[in-house]
């Protein structure tokens, strides 16, 4: 995955979170994606969709997301936010 990649799942994270967002959050999601900073925005998105009511996300979203420690660096709450919405194995909840 290049850092193109990364983009594009980082935005499709947080467009399909965006109803667990706050708008301060959607706003400041928005515009870490937009310089650039896809882990934060993605940390952000995973946090909202964490304490949400129905914390899942679609399949194909989960096996991407679950690629990204393998291809790029990501910090610790990303892994670990990353591990309570999958149950910590490598078969991710799917919704």
């Amino acid at each position: 995955m290049d850092r193109t990649e990364l983009g594009d799942v980082a935005w499709e994270l947080v467009e399909h979170c965006r109803a667990a967002l706050t708008d301060a959050e959607a706003n400041t999601a928005f515009v870490l994606l937009g310089i650039g900073e896809y882990g934060e925005a993605m940390v952000l998105a995973l946090r909202a969709v964490s304490r949400s009511q129905d914390p899942t996300l679609p399949p194909l979203l989960l096996a991407r997301l679950t690629q990204l420690p393998h291809t790029h660096f990501v910090d610790d709450e990303f892994v670990a936010l990353l591990a309570a919405l999958t149950g910590g194995d490598e078969h991710p909840r799917a919704g």
